[in-house]
């Protein structure tokens, strides 16, 4: 089942739209998650800077750059965007993700505290992205 959205309020002038979801329900899910659309690249660029700024870097399960490029599964040449790895000041994984394209960042949180929170949270993204 697909979380509960609402829209959000931003106060990044480089911020066109943001919505706000509940918890996902497949296994391993975020409890929640931030989706915003920029105005331009350089909003897009800076809005990741200020998520990686708020959280400890830690480097994605499978031993990935975090942050570092992104690439889809069915055409892995083609770097989609920044992927980002983190543990949020709550203590909770996040993952965060630009599509660079579409101008869209996600930052996703995990229920869990845990390490295999982490290991949760990036499962349920590589099966999505």
């Amino acid at each position: 089942a697909l979380p509960i959205c609402t829209p959000g309020d931003s106060t990044d002038p480089g911020t066109e739209a943001v919505m706000i979801c509940g918890p996902n329900t497949d296994a391993g899910g975020p409890v929640s998650g931030t989706y915003s659309l920029a105005h331009d690249a350089q909003s897009l660029q800076g809005a990741l800077a200020d998520v990686i700024g708020t959280a400890t870097t830690v480097i994605c399960p499978g031993n990935i750059q975090s942050p570092g490029p992104w690439r889809r599964v069915a055409d892995p040449a083609t770097p989609r965007g920044t992927l980002f790895c983190g543990i949020g000041g709550d203590g909770r994984p996040l993952i965060a993700w630009t599509l660079d394209a579409a101008r869209f960042l996600a930052v996703v949180e995990s229920p869990r505290l845990d390490g295999a929170g982490l290991n949760d949270l990036y499962a349920w993204w590589a099966s999505h992205s």
